[in-house]
């Protein structure tokens, strides 16, 4: 099951993002504002992903079975994937909505002026909810240990709907000073070009969520010297029976498999080998968070391919 904090979290991430996605539309539409537009379809995205994510987060709480062996944990990475797959669908768009406009203002094109009455309300109150969300994202992100990969996501994606929407509507307020000014010509596509900036300032974000998560995904191994440390205590009240060849922790989602191979110094039982495995796991969970533990027994501390060959 997933935990109060995540669950309060993800409802107050539902509701909250469905009331910003239907207002931001509302005054994109009433504004003629694509900067708000974007901002609204970001809402959306993240209302959609909050609903996924509940889903998600019982799959990786749920014991191992017959079908899963190992447990569900990738299912969170493979949620974020998508989710900043989605949101990098979501400032493509965005750039060639605004890029589009651009185009057609220069060639001579009518482009429909904006209308500052609902904008400066609209940032108010998107504002005040987004940074709300996001502090009420991290305050349960540190409540449940703080190795929650949809919490932080949650957090990080609310956060920088608070800042696009702060961004985008203080700009738009703002272009009206450029009148009289050497800059009056492009207050036409203001908005526009406001747009632009934000993709590059923002585009990042979903580019390292998905790097993070990809790594994951691929296997990729944390830095294991603490964990080896760590797990060095346990394996000295076991030196009698047990040689520590080599450590691997491989995160996935909030969960880390930890790999530990060790060479046995005489006939040892399935018994012995469960009892260490035992107290290898309450030791890394109590120090580092959830994980799956596994005991290698062994001769080889390298990785070698299939066929016994050792890798270069």
């Amino acid at each position: 099951m997933t935990s109060k904090y995540e669950q309060r979290s993800l409802s107050a991430a539902k509701w909250g993002s469905l009331l910003m996605a239907l207002a931001g539309v509302a005054a994109a539409v009433t504004s003629h504002s694509d900067a708000l537009m974007v901002d609204g379809l970001y809402s959306g995205v993240n209302f959609f992903a909050a609903i996924i994510a509940a889903r998600v987060g019982q799959q990786v709480m749920s014991a191992p079975d017959a079908t899963y062996p190992l447990g569900q944990d990738a299912a969170e990475p493979i949620y974020v994937t998508f989710r900043a797959l989605v949101l990098l669908g979501v400032m493509v768009f965005a750039a060639m909505s605004a890029g589009g406009k651009v185009i057609t203002f220069w060639s001579g094109g009518d482009v429909v002026a904006l209308n500052y009455g609902p904008i400066l309300i609209y940032v108010v109150a998107m504002v005040a909810i987004c940074f709300s969300l996001s502090a009420f994202h991290f305050l349960n992100l540190r409540r449940s240990g703080g190795k929650n990969a949809i919490l932080r996501t949650e957090a990080q994606a609310a956060l920088f709907d608070g800042l696009l929407t702060a961004g985008a509507g203080s700009a738009l307020l703002m272009s009206q000073w450029l009148v009289g000014t050497f800059l009056a010509p492009i207050i036409p596509i203001v908005d526009s070009l406001i747009v632009l900036l934000l993709v590059v300032v923002i585009l990042p974000q979903p580019i390292e969520i998905l790097r993070h998560a990809l790594k994951q995904l691929m296997g990729a191994a944390a830095s294991s010297g603490e964990h080896q440390a760590a797990i060095g205590e346990v394996m000295a009240r076991h030196s009698e029976s047990f040689d520590l060849l080599r450590v691997d922790v491989l995160p996935m989602g909030r969960r880390d498999s930890v790999v530990v191979r060790a060479r046995p110094r005489h006939g040892v039982t399935g018994l012995d080998v469960d009892q260490l495995r035992d107290e290898i796991q309450m030791l890394y969970q109590q120090r580092f968070g959830l994980a799956r533990t596994f005991v290698l027994i062994t001769d080889r501390s390298e990785f070698s391919d299939t066929d016994g060959t050792p890798r270069k």
